[in-house]
């Protein structure tokens, strides 16, 4: 049980609390307790005098001419000793779908709401469809699901769309707590050179959250099958704001070949995430090759490098298709400082220094803009994104 006292309220506003203290549970006596009230809690108004020591009783109405005498009241809260709620993780991480699983703690519940930035879109597939969980509203802050049959085990299959990264707050019964869907690594280059007895395989990245590590996958074929080249795990950096550069060489390939490889990066949580295929083709003369990256299956923003900067930072991106492609720059208050126009790109990587867009740090006039934090939006002819970086002078 908890208590909250109230102290020189207005008797206006004593008596519109107290008139609807009738099991309902008003949305006036939630906005006095800071909580959200659910059925089965007893709620009980102790009503004072103006003198302060009079105590009028316990009440759960009040006539008009009575609130002119009160002064102060108290409201008690008695909960259930174990409220309904339940835990909301991440199945499957971005980078512009995230889905979740809900899995009760205790009790059942019957809707649980998320709320987070950028929401594109929001569906219900899976375990969570088939025991009659839907979306109940949608804005592009805060999705809502609700079902008639209350959880009572886990499922799975909450998906949501943004461009905004997966980190939300989530709200299911009693349980309040923040969930992370952010993506454990934001790779910026991944390139393979020949060298004397192997290939040189190296990788960046902008930053890392909770990254244990990777591994690397090779294949002599595109479909094929494919084996880790690594003997055991290469040490990430955990979680860092700033940029790592990694390497491995793979001493058991063959002039002449094509090969494939891809990163797996792993986070703490044992949640994998796996990048672009990149080609390596050896020719016969060994010192000279061939590496590319195949064709992005996603266009995606990524994050800056450096980050914090000055004056002058890079902007990597990802194109799927060929398109227009457009930057602009934006500050805190959403007022446009900077659009870098980069014209019709092909599809490809845009990651390195000599590709991705580059702001120099002034603004539409030539000034340099002032220290703190700005955003910038990726726009494409099917795609937008925006991510945040800052400026420090």
């Amino acid at each position: 049980m908890f208590g909250r006292c109230f102290g020189l309220l207005s008797a206006q506003l004593q008596a519109e609390v107290l008139t609807q203290l009738d099991g309902s549970y008003s949305g006036a006596i939630q906005d006095f307790l800071g909580e959200t009230l659910a059925g089965g809690d007893q709620i009980k108004a102790t009503v004072f005098s103006k003198d302060g020591t009079t105590e009028l009783g316990s009440k759960t109405e009040l006539a008009p001419a009575e609130a002119n005498d009160i002064i102060s009241m108290t409201i008690d809260v008695d909960l259930p000793a174990n409220p309904p709620s339940a835990l909301v993780s991440v199945a499957t991480p971005g980078p512009l779908t995230w889905t979740y699983t809900l899995t009760p703690v205790n009790g059942a519940i019957t809707g649980w709401s998320y709320t987070g930035a950028g929401i594109a879109d929001a569906r219900v597939t899976g375990t969570a469809a088939s025991t009659g969980w839907t979306v109940d509203t949608k804005t592009d802050t805060k999705v809502i699901f609700t079902t008639t049959t209350p959880l009572t085990s886990t499922v799975s299959g909450f998906e949501i769309d943004g461009n905004q990264g997966g980190t939300g707050t989530y709200i299911a019964g009693f349980k309040e707590d923040t969930v992370d869907g952010s993506l454990p690594v934001e790779l910026v280059s991944f390139t393979g050179a020949v060298i004397n007895g192997g290939v040189r395989i190296e990788w960046r990245t902008a930053t890392e959250v909770n990254n244990l590590g990777f591994n690397l996958y090779r294949s002599k074929t595109r479909e094929g099958k494919f084996e880790k080249v690594n003997p055991g795990l290469i040490e990430g950096a955990g979680s860092s704001p700033l940029p790592h550069n990694y390497q491995f060489v793979d001493r058991d390939v063959e002039p002449g070949e094509v090969y494939y490889y891809y990163l797996v990066d792993i986070d703490i949580t044992g949640i994998t995430e796996k990048s672009d295929l990149l080609e390596v083709n050896l020719k016969t003369n060994r010192s000279s090759f061939q590496a590319r990256l195949l064709v992005p299956a996603a266009t995606r923003l990524l994050q800056n490098f450096p980050n914090p900067f000055n004056p002058e930072t890079w902007l990597p991106f990802y194109l799927a298709s060929d398109t227009n492609v457009k930057i602009r720059i934006h500050n805190l208050l959403g007022e446009t400082v900077r659009t870098l126009e980069l014209g019709h790109k092909s599809a490809g990587y845009y990651d390195a220094h000599v590709k991705a867009a580059y702001w120099d740090g002034k603004d539409n006039i030539g000034q340099f803009v002032s220290s703190g934090f700005y955003f910038y939006t990726l726009e494409t002819s099917d795609f937008t994104a925006t991510k945040k970086m800052v400026i420090v002078k």
